[in-house]
C-alpha cells in the first residue's frame, strides 16, 4: 500500500498534480497518510533523482546538437585566423621586400649625389649628418653619378634644348643661345 501511495504520489508531481485528474484533493489526502518524515523525504529524493534524469538526459539532448555546429563555427574562425595571419605574414613579407629594395635604391642615389642617405641633409637631429647632408655636401660617387644622372640630365638637356656645356639649363649662358 505504501508503495502504491509513493507511486501514486510521484506521478503525480511528476505530471504536475494531473497524474490524479486534476484532483488535488486527492493529493492532499495522500500527502496527509504519509505521517513518518522518512517517508517524505524518500518521496522527495525519489522525486527529484527522477526530474534530474530527465533534465540531464533533455540537456544531453541540447548538447548534442549544439556542438557540431559549435565545433564547425569554431574550427571556421580557427581557419579564418589562420587565413589572416597567413595573409598578413605574406604582406609584412612583401613590404619588407619592397622596403629593403627602396632603401637600397635610396642610398645608392644619395652616394651618387653625394646626399646623406638617412635624411638627404633635412634633419637637424640626424645622427649621420646633423642635418649638412644635402645632395653636393660629400663628393658624390663618379659610378653612381653616372649610372643614375647622367641619363636624366641628358635627357632633360634634349628635350628642353640644352647644349652640354651648361647642365644647370640656362638658355641664357654663353653658349646656349637657340640656333
Amino acid at each position: 500500500m505504501a508503495n502504491d501511495m509513493s507511486r501514486l504520489l510521484l506521478e503525480s508531481l511528476a505530471s504536475g498534480g494531473s497524474g490524479l485528474n486534476g484532483n488535488a484533493g486527492k493529493l492532499q489526502e495522500l500527502l496527509s497518510q504519509l505521517n513518518n518524515p522518512g517517508q517524505i523525504t524518500n518521496l522527495l529524493a525519489q522525486y527529484l533523482a527522477k526530474k534530474q534524469g530527465e533534465v540531464s538526459s533533455s540537456e544531453e539532448e541540447d548538447f548534442d546538437l549544439l556542438p557540431d555546429s559549435v565545433e564547425q563555427e569554431n574550427i571556421n574562425f580557427q581557419e579564418e585566423k589562420k587565413e589572416r595571419a597567413r595573409s598578413l605574414r605574406e604582406k609584412f613579407r612583401q613590404m619588407r621586400s619592397e622596403l629593403l629594395a627602396l632603401r637600397e635604391r635610396n642610398d645608392l642615389l644619395a652616394e651618387a649625389l653625394g646626399a646623406c642617405y638617412r635624411c638627404w641633409g633635412e634633419y637637424p637631429d640626424c645622427q649621420e649628418c646633423q642635418g649638412r647632408g644635402m645632395p653636393g655636401s660629400r663628393p658624390p660617387n663618379r659610378e653612381l653619378f653616372k649610372q643614375f644622372v647622367f641619363p636624366a640630365m641628358s635627357r632633360f638637356q634634349t628635350r628642353n634644348g640644352i647644349r652640354k656645356n651648361d647642365p644647370t639649363g640656362d638658355k641664357s649662358a654663353p653658349g646656349n643661345e637657340m640656333d
